[in-house]
């Protein structure tokens, strides 16, 4: 991976990691009451009327899963292991 692309990698995982950050706040409002939710940062704003704590725990997963992707690039490892297998032969 080059510099430039690591130096971009860790700038996304900052971003989400925010963003993960700011959603577990929002989805904590909610559960105390708060009809509705923003959140600003340096890629915009962004609303949530009306989520339920339930959208809001699926948002985080699929940010955190991207997090996950990026980390394990960052590692030189694949982006995704789908499953492990052991053939032994008789």
């Amino acid at each position: 991976m080059t510099r430039a692309k690591k130096i971009a990698v860790l700038n996304e995982l900052q971003r989400l990691r925010v963003e993960v950050a700011g959603l577990r706040r929002r989805r904590s409002e909610v559960l105390s009451g708060a009809a509705s939710a923003s959140i600003s940062s340096g890629a915009g704003s962004k609303s949530y009327s009306n989520w339920t704590p339930a959208q809001f725990d699926a948002e985080i997963a699929r940010l955190l899963g991207e997090i996950a992707v990026l980390e394990r690039s960052l590692a030189g490892r694949p982006a995704l292991v789908i499953g492990h297998a052991t053939i032994r032969r008789a």
